[in-house]
């Protein structure tokens, strides 16, 4: 498997404990090869390269649907609201902390002021410095529980524009793997393991909805 959690912290990341629970629901012995999940070439690491059979944490593309398969969305990545502990909604005309380089239709026109990363929204909103922070929950609300913990909540993100469902993708040719890997996603969740592992990570836990289209795609 190909994994876009990390191998320099202790522990290596929720994803890494996944492909742990996804690798013994399929009856198989586990070996990571560490990607970088925001770059776009894992079809040739499954393809091409040969490096893994299977990747996490991907979401879907289009654009290489020809040379991949997507397996049901295990779960769900949003965008959501950090504020300071007891701290209400931030106004219409306060600017939001977002990280730079991001283009978020969640924000809606909002004034955003731009840093450098997760933590250092996280930091600012924690120091008073910026009113809210607009931040992903797979990231986020570890990062808060480990450096700022009882100084940041964070908001209800039901209704952002900026949500995510997230896949593994296996080689087009898979597909035996590909519907394994789906039943397998269906079992974790209805037995709660996946719940547990993101529970442990302070992460927010939503099942991704699987529609005609998607199934069809193999997404």
């Amino acid at each position: 498997m190909c994994s876009p959690s990390t191998t320099t912290p202790e522990p290596a990341g929720f994803e890494y404990e996944i492909a742990g629970l996804l690798a013994k629901e399929l009856g198989v012995k586990l070996r990571v090869y560490w990607a970088y999940s925001s770059h776009d070439s894992y079809p040739s690491k499954l393809s091409s390269r040969g490096l893994c059979d299977l990747i996490l944490g991907v979401m879907a593309d289009d654009r290489f649907a020809q040379r991949v398969l997507y397996s049901r969305p295990y779960y769900v990545a949003k965008y959501q609201l950090v504020v300071g502990t007891g701290e209400g909604a931030p106004r219409a005309e306060e600017p939001l902390g977002v990280e730079e380089g991001l283009a978020l239709r969640g924000l809606k026109g909002r004034v955003a002021k731009a840093f450098p990363s997760t933590e250092a929204i996280l930091k600012a909103v924690a120091e008073g410095r910026v009113k809210a922070g607009y931040v992903i929950s797979t990231r986020a609300p570890w990062l808060a529980q480990e450096r700022w913990r009882d100084q940041l909540a964070f908001l209800p993100a039901a209704e952002t524009l900026d949500c995510f469902p997230i896949s593994a993708a296996v080689r087009k040719s898979d597909r035996d793997l590909k519907d394994a890997v789906d039943r397998a996603w269906i079992e974790l969740d209805r037995s709660g393991r996946l719940a547990e592992v993101f529970a442990r990570w302070h992460v927010p836990y939503e099942r991704a909805r699987v529609t005609d289209q998607s199934r069809e795609t193999g997404s």
